[in-house]
């Protein structure tokens, strides 16, 4: 019999770029792009040059993403999802650095707390995306039928 289940590569939420561009007054906006079972997703967020409001600006980008490739998933209107992000901090643990990214998940009258990590090898931006996507991969399949 032929396997039809997609491989955990194709079915997971992937990085696939993100771009950051310096806009007037002081601002910067993030663009992160995913992937979804071969389809790319982007997600776009503008916040303060600053070290706390960027690092939100990337995981809210990367939200955007993962909600708008849940809303096509989920487009026969059976139900509504949002993604709300809850925080972003750099802690310093075990003499490494790690992004810890805590969000907000409601599909109907359920409310879903996740987390996700990840070490800060190249950079905080990208260490918030894996992050976010590490917090929303697991509930995101879960919750398409």
């Amino acid at each position: 019999m032929p396997d039809i289940e997609p491989t955990a590569n194709q079915s997971r939420l992937l990085f696939y770029s993100h771009q950051v561009e310096t806009e007037r007054s002081n601002q910067v906006k993030h663009r992160v792009e995913i992937e979804w079972n071969g389809t790319c997703y982007v997600g776009e967020a503008t916040a303060a040059d600053l070290p706390r409001p960027k690092l939100e600006a990337v995981a809210t980008a990367t939200l955007e993403a993962v909600e708008k490739a849940l809303q096509e998933k989920l487009e026969d209107g059976r139900r509504s999802v949002t993604l709300s992000l809850d925080g972003v901090k750099v802690v310093d643990a075990f003499d490494r650095k790690f992004v810890l990214v805590a969000v907000h998940a409601m599909s109907g009258r359920d409310v879903a707390r996740l987390a996700g990590t990840t070490v800060t090898d190249e950079s905080k931006d990208r260490a918030a995306i894996l992050a976010t996507l590490q917090a929303t991969d697991r509930w995101v399949r879960g919750n398409v039928d």
